[in-house]
């Protein structure tokens, strides 16, 4: 998908171009959010890592990005205790505007996830009362929407800085978001496009 998304924007570009083919990676935390565990006072956090590949020119970069997150929240459900653990994976691509050391994001994302519960560390396969109660389907679900994000750069060289960054990643379908908070290495390097 990155090598698709790098030869159409070079294709889309102007006759000669001169900018920045940046790139990185990082590691950090994910929080996931819904209408229906918020009502049932369930924190879901854990893991998340992932990356983005894109071009800049001045300010403004155009980036496709890749993230996975694998959260658990507990539950008490009839006085039994259960965690519920949310797998999403999620990528899409996103405009990033560079303002000195700090950037915002905006963008569109899919996912594609899966909700099951837990039981001592082993799958649990709850009633469908429980599934319906939860909104939790044992297969793999899609959903949509916005990605707003904002970060900041520390300079190492000329050519990498670590990164932070902050984002949210909206699910509209079922009134959900995945929200990171990610650290990692990024690397920009001088890229010149001539024209035939």
């Amino acid at each position: 998908m990155f090598r698709i998304f790098v030869i159409l924007l070079i294709m889309s570009l102007p006759a000669t171009v001169k900018a920045d083919l940046y790139f990185g990676g990082g590691y950090g935390v994910g929080f996931f959010n819904s209408e229906v565990l918020e009502q049932a006072q369930v924190s879901s956090t854990g893991p998340s890592y992932g990356g983005y590949v894109g071009l800049k020119q001045q300010f403004l970069g155009l980036e496709c990005f890749y993230y996975n997150a694998s959260t658990k929240g507990e539950t008490i459900h009839n006085k039994n205790t259960y965690d519920i653990s949310t797998v999403d994976n999620f990528y899409g691509a996103a405009l990033r505007f560079h303002l000195n050391f700090i950037n915002m994001r905006v963008g569109y994302g899919y996912h594609s996830f899966k909700q099951t519960f837990e039981q001592d560390g082993e799958p649990y396969y709850g009633s469908v009362a429980m599934n319906k109660y939860y909104d939790l389907a044992s297969e793999k679900r899609m959903s949509e929407g916005l990605v707003l994000g904002a970060g900041l750069l520390i300079p190492i060289n000329k050519y990498s800085a670590f990164y932070a960054d902050v984002a949210t990643f909206a699910m509209t379908n079922i009134n959900a978001e995945m929200v990171t908070v990610q650290a990692g290495i990024r690397f920009d390097m001088p890229y010149s496009i001539a024209g035939k």
